[in-house]
């Protein structure tokens, strides 16, 4: 480089740093901030607005507001130029503003005044009808300048001008368009399997399973030939079945040999029937030693672990008398994802094994599925309206090629049903992984983890050993909503069901008793632990994009009955609270803290973008105490962005009625407006009656004035940001009985779809 350049760009280092140098004093001392009031007295549960004056709003960088003492006063709504001051307890703090402004911080406080006596809202229990007034708080409480101790935080009062909604109008159900006929059954095709075994030779046999073909379709259900197996010496086998009792003389049936095994049994490999068909099943069967049922192994995917059920009559497992020739008769539905099916004969109740017989088995299509994909996309209809049109169902159905075809034709987001809730990842009963282990593999161990002697644990060799965490079909969910562009719901990290026995107890016993019960010490620790190595396995992944959003805490409000594991987090962290409309406090500690750890990991992984939810029911039982409870959630700043509506509702039930369901959407918006809404679960049932039949179109009629509720508020100003499903269709519903979908198949609408599709046009635009 040359001298003259070096000189020149010496001076030109100078001037740079000179300028600044000389000019920031008088930008800063033309801008320093005031706030608005010096000091504010209050009542007890009144609020006022904060803010900072004498500098605009976009020369502010950053302002930390603090409050000296929380148990009398609280901070909300904080941003960088206003906060909302709420008195709590009669008592004086100081509010405390650091204000950054370019390069200086400034530090303005204001001191704050409470009068009054905090207030116990006195309500009812719960009860199973609809809420329609929350009690106000007692106004003729007389208020006090000294200082009150409670153990009953004051709640905020709420803008209950949501009880005065309108009603939501009904529509005419004639007026949707009717369910399409179902496909007519081609008589001439329908039979799929008949078979009485007199064309086979009496004496064949064979050992094969199943799926390797057997004798017309039949194998054994298990069969192995290695050394001291049970199971080696079973066999089937056609016999001439005239000898045996009432069996019509028939000279060929179908004979199990059984050894040991009560669960071993004749199965009849049908993965080859239509999925989403239904059929007639008809066949005889005979046992002279034990009752049977007739059950049935799916394996939806070539490397998925299999299903068992069983064929049921008025919602009862069906049983074969032992002793006599039973002919039975079911209609079956076949899976539309199936890498195996199979019908199969076991042991009732697990008592016997001896010879099983089969004869005259037959199936008849009866219901044929007549798939349109030229239907609107529900996805491409709301596009403008939510950012997530979604479906909950199970992750076969995400995996498999019929049910992700439909999902994505149709939806942008999926929820999993049960694969990412806590017992699917820590397993029913607890296997185990060293510390070391489980730091290398991404696990998140608190620090003050071992300080409890409850989680010192040790394996054979004196390891410490902590919980392992199962996420391999977290892995499938992620890569397969990843490699197809589907946003993925994370459903649930805290739940007062099905979370394992073991997580709660002394030393991960599994014990039912509540004597084992550890501490909420050490609860907090093990929740820490899970949610957070839950959430950074999630967020350390390369597929770990499509996560948008995580039901954090599912239910809290409905864990007081004491149903599922309610019990241990009621007994644990002494939730019961009788003076609240839910049976439980709106201050739960475990709640809170469960927000709090997600929304650390997010910012550790810089994923903020991902939003966190509480997830709930029937939220227009006691919407007041929803909005209370994510308050205190947030109360030192937002880590809960929003409310999930689950939304599982009822045709004819006052309790599920659009006009409740409406006001519960108004009271989240008038009383927390920055909280997004997701309507996360949203199915419909129809339990008709003799005197009152319900038809398709009148839940299309239900549906529509539930998308005029949303679609309403949302108009208005409500923060409704997502719409989400509950199943695929009718058949594979949780709900089944109650018909409560959109579809009655893949790609094989109702009147409902057309009721929700065709809302948008009726009440958005």
């Amino acid at each position: 480089m040359k001298r003259n350049m070096k000189q020149v760009m010496a001076a030109t280092l100078v001037m740079a740093l000179t300028v600044p140098a000389i000019v920031a004093p008088d930008a800063q001392a033309a801008t320093k901030p005031a706030l608005s009031k010096s000091s504010i007295s209050l009542k007890v549960g009144k609020s006022q607005k904060l803010t900072i004056k004498k500098v605009a709003a976009k020369k502010i960088k950053k302002t930390k507001w603090s409050v000296k003492n929380s148990k009398i006063a609280k901070l909300s709504k904080k941003k960088k130029d206003s906060v909302v001051v709420t008195a709590k307890k009669a008592g004086k703090t100081t509010v405390t503003a650091k204000i950054k402004i370019g390069s200086k911080t400034y530090t303005k406080s204001c001191i704050v005044k409470v009068t009054g006596k905090a207030v116990v809202t006195a309500k009812p229990s719960p009860t199973d009808t609809p809420v329609v007034e929350s009690q106000k708080p007692d106004e003729t409480t007389v208020p006090s300048e000294e200082p009150t101790e409670t153990t009953v935080p004051t709640l905020r009062p709420l803008n209950d001008a949501y009880k005065n909604l309108d009603s939501i109008p009904k529509s005419d159900p004639d007026s949707f368009p009717d369910t399409p006929a179902a496909a007519t059954v081609n008589p001439d095709t329908a039979v799929a399997y008949s078979e009485g075994f007199e064309d086979v030779e009496v004496g064949t046999k064979t050992h094969e399973m199943a799926k390797e073909g057997g004798i017309k379709g039949f194998g054994l259900r298990g069969w192995d030939d290695s050394e001291g197996s049970k199971t080696s010496e079973d066999y089937l086998e056609v016999v001439d079945g005239s000898t045996l009792p009432d069996n019509l003389n028939k000279t060929h049936v179908l004979r199990c040999f059984r050894k040991s095994e009560t669960w071993q049994g004749p199965m009849l490999d049908i993965s080859d029937l239509d999925g989403g068909c239904s059929y007639k099943l008809e066949l005889r069967a005979y046992s002279d030693t034990q009752d049977m049922y007739i059950s049935t192994e799916l394996r939806t995917l070539e490397d998925s672990e299999p299903v068992y059920g069983n064929l049921e009559e008025k919602g009862q497992k069906s049983i074969i008398q032992k002793g006599e020739w039973t002919k039975k008769e079911f209609t079956i539905k076949i899976p539309d994802e199936k890498y195996f099916y199979g019908l199969y004969f076991e042991s009732a109740n697990g008592q016997g094994h001896g010879d099983i017989y089969i004869d005259d088995i037959r199936l008849t299509k009866i219901s044929e599925v007549q798939p349109d994909k030229s239907i609107p996309a529900l996805k491409d209809t709301y596009k403008d309206v939510f950012d997530i049109v979604g479906v909950g169902a199970d992750t076969d159905s995400l995996l498999g090629t019929n049910g992700s075809e439909f999902i994505a034709a149709q939806f942008n987001a999926f929820t999993p049903g049960n694969e990412m809730k806590p017992d699917a990842i820590m397993g029913s009963s607890m296997t185990s992984m060293t510390i070391d282990e489980a730091k290398a593999a991404g696990y998140v161990i608190p620090d003050n983890y071992l300080e409890y002697a409850d989680n010192r644990l040790k394996n054979s060799e004196g390891e410490l050993v902590v919980p392992k965490l199962n996420f391999t079909t977290v892995d499938c969910i992620l890569k397969e909503c990843h490699d197809k562009g589907i946003k993925l719901r994370g459903h649930t990290l805290c739940w007062h069901q099905q979370m394992p026995t073991y997580f709660f107890q002394q030393n991960y016993r599994s014990s039912a008793s509540k004597k084992y019960n550890t501490t909420s010490e050490v609860m907090d620790s093990r929740l820490e632990f899970f949610v957070k190595s839950t959430l950074s396995h999630i967020l350390s992944s390369e597929y770990g994009d499509c996560l948008y959003a995580y039901d954090v805490v599912n239910e809290y409000l409905h864990s007081g009955k004491g149903d599922g594991d309610g019990t241990f987090w009621n007994t644990i962290y002494n939730t019961p609270d009788s003076s609240v409309q839910s049976g439980v406090t709106l201050r739960p500690s475990y709640v809170k803290n469960a927000f709090k750890w997600a929304d650390e990991t997010l910012k550790k992984f810089n994923r903020t973008d991902i939003k966190l939810f509480y997830n709930d029911y029937n939220c227009y039982q006691y919407p007041e105490d929803i909005v209370h409870l994510i308050d205190f959630i947030n109360e030192d700043g937002q880590i809960c962005d929003g409310l999930g509506m689950q939304s599982h509702l009822d045709v004819t039930s006052a309790f599920h009625s659009p006009d409740s369901y409406a006001k519960a959407l108004e009271c989240f918006r008038l009383n927390m407006p920055e909280m997004e809404i997701h309507i996360t679960e949203l199915d419909a049932t129809m339990y008709g009656t003799t005197d009152n039949p319900l038809t398709d179109n009148d839940q299309a009629a239900y549906y529509d004035q539930i998308m005029n509720a949303i679609l309403t508020n949302k108009k208005n100003g409500g923060n409704i940001t997502g719409f989400i499903l509950w199943s695929l269709y009718d058949g594979v519903s949780w709900r089944a009985n109650g018909f409560p979908c959109v579809f009655k198949g893949l790609f094989t609408p109702k009147s409902a779809f057309y009721a929700v599709n065709g809302a948008k046009d009726k009440y958005w635009k």
